[in-house]
């Protein structure tokens, strides 16, 4: 189903971060999504009706780019904590990559060992990803 109001409004938001992530404006991209995080918490504030599974994705889609923009920015904690919020509300691949990604980069005690228990789970719920 097309979305309506102001799911529209997030997806036009995150739109843009999508543009401004391919011209390499990872800090725009950021405020973009944060603007679609805005907008779709309030919607989940109010009484109205929407499509919680499209709403839901989108909201996924928007941590995930976030995440993509934060390993950019070397800003790994952000990027893990993009990425769990995902794995949160369901097992992603994208998301544990990305988490391996943070963690592997971030380097830290237990970061290697963590990196490679969200590869193992990346493969499991896709043993055919070219990610890994």
């Amino acid at each position: 189903a097309p979305l309506t109001g102001q799911a529209r409004e997030a997806q036009k938001c995150k739109e843009e971060g999508v543009e401004f992530h391919k011209k390499k404006d990872f800090v725009k991209a950021l405020d973009k999504y944060e603007d679609a995080f805005l907008v779709l918490d309030g919607m989940e504030d109010s009484k109205r009706s929407y499509d919680k599974e499209a709403v839901s994705k989108l909201r996924e889609a928007c941590h995930l780019n976030a995440a993509a923009c934060h390993l950019q920015l070397k800003n790994y904690k952000k990027a893990i904590r993009e990425c769990t919020a995902v794995i949160h509300d369901r097992p992603n691949v994208k998301a544990y990559f990305r988490r391996a990604t943070a963690r592997e980069k971030r380097g830290g005690e237990g970061d290697y060992t963590s990196a490679v228990v969200d590869l193992e789970k990346a493969l499991q719920l896709d043993p055919s990803s070219q990610k890994c």
